[in-house]
């Protein structure tokens, strides 16, 4: 046993045998419907078909802040252009029976660690809409990296993967117009419209989002 002395550093490296193989994970992201100018409800689903465990980052901050590694997308069919992104937030489990287990490391990292031959199902993310989203449109999760044994001497970094589904976005009932926009002395700004129906009658009380 060698005790390294004052002001030198020992550097321990170890080989780790890993096997990647295609379809470890099976993935598929799903949705409520899309409506374009609106908020729709996104989660996914990974099922390890490896027979090792296998982990992701759900959050971060302790479980207060997102996951840095996983986010929502809405693109174009090509994905070439991107309308809109959501970070994903998921810090405790949401159902008891899974075996999926969740941990808050001390490096404030939450890791869910999904077992050999179970399903992690994510909670739902909120995303958003535009209005020049196209008709059809391709909906994805983004999973930077996967992890065995995270946070340890040795831990195991793999490459994370994309799932995606084509979505028919819906339109709203309605249209919004500004009629005024008025900037008041204490800095605020007073804006004035209303909301057509698409047989161009007014209708009160729709949600109106301005981006």
């Amino acid at each position: 046993k060698w005790q390294p002395g004052a002001g030198e550093n020992i550097s321990v490296t170890r080989n780790l045998p890993v096997t990647v193989t295609n379809g470890v994970i099976l993935a598929e992201v799903l949705n409520t419907e899309i409506i374009r100018g609106q908020d729709g409800q996104v989660r996914f689903n990974l099922t390890n078909t490896s027979e090792t465990d296998l982990q992701i980052i759900t959050a971060t901050g302790g479980g207060n802040g997102i996951s840095s590694d996983i986010h929502f997308a809405i693109q174009d069919s090509n994905e070439q252009l991107t309308y809109s992104t959501a970070p994903f937030h998921m810090p405790v489990k949401i159902d008891p029976d899974s075996p999926v287990t969740f941990v808050s490391k001390a490096s404030g990292h939450v890791v869910a660690t999904i077992p050999p031959g179970a399903t992690f199902e994510s909670n739902d993310t909120t995303i958003f809409a535009p209005g020049n989203t196209p008709e059809t449109a391709t909906l994805k999760v983004i999973i930077d990296n996967f992890y065995a044994d995270f946070g340890q001497n040795n831990q195991v970094t793999l490459s994370g993967l994309n799932a995606r589904k084509t979505i028919s976005l819906a339109e709203t009932d309605y249209t919004a117009k500004i009629t005024s926009a008025l900037v008041n002395e204490d800095g605020t700004v007073t804006i004035t419209g209303q909301t057509i129906d698409r047989d161009q009658v007014a209708v009160a009380g729709q949600t109106v989002r301005l981006v």
